[in-house]
């Protein structure tokens, strides 16, 4: 009888073995697969780039000055007031325009050539109180009431606008910084995802990031 139960406890430990030895197999191959499948996933850079939508780059703040000043001749003493207000510019790439043509991966080199859609400056928004910067009102003249101020303020706002969209100082020094900024946030993401980023752009020649 001990005899006996010495050769089944032997053949339960082979057993015990051999399942061992193949679980700890499967293990390592699952383990071998995972990795080939992590080193060739590639990221869809297109889909995750394309829903950032809007991505803000560059602001700016243009302070503007309205002044009114009235005089008559049969009123006694000076009218005139120096109001200034805030403007706020900003400068964006709106991904959403991004095409699936614009962006190529070459998995090969580990290399993202894109083309950006065109950084476009706008009108953000505007303060909303006039500051007062000189007032010389004559003490039998009144002080510009809140009706007075609020259209001032708009004639300027509207002149600005004018001059924003006719005159491209502005934009060019808004949209280039942006463009700056735009180019190292990608190749950020590049780096970070294992690859280098060239960009290909209308104002610019293609740029290739060493690493």
């Amino acid at each position: 009888m001990t005899f006996v139960r010495l050769i089944a406890v032997t053949i339960l430990g082979a057993t015990l073995l051999i399942a061992g030895s193949c679980s700890g197999n499967n293990s390592k191959d699952e383990i071998a697969d995972s990795l080939t499948m992590a080193k060739e996933y590639t990221p869809d850079f297109y889909q995750e780039w394309h829903r950032a939508s809007k991505l803000e780059f560059a602001s700016m703040t243009v302070t503007k000055t309205v002044t009114t000043e009235r005089t008559a001749w049969y009123k006694v003493g000076e009218r005139i007031a120096v109001y200034s207000f805030d403007i706020y510019l900003r400068a964006f790439v709106d991904m959403d325009k991004l095409q699936p043509s614009d962006i190529s991966v070459d998995d090969t080199d580990r290399v993202i050539r894109i083309k950006l859609p065109p950084v476009q400056s706008e009108i953000a928004g505007r303060a909303s109180e006039l500051k007062e910067e000189y007032e010389n009102i004559g003490i039998f003249r009144s002080r510009p009431d809140s009706r007075e101020r609020a259209t001032l303020k708009e004639k300027a706002n509207e002149d600005f606008r004018k001059e924003f969209s006719n005159n491209p100082v502005y934009r060019r020094e808004l949209e280039s910084t942006a463009l700056r900024k735009a180019h190292a946030y990608f190749e950020a993401l590049g780096e970070a995802a294992g690859y280098r980023v060239e960009f290909v752009d209308d104002a610019l020649p293609v740029k290739k990031i060493e690493r």
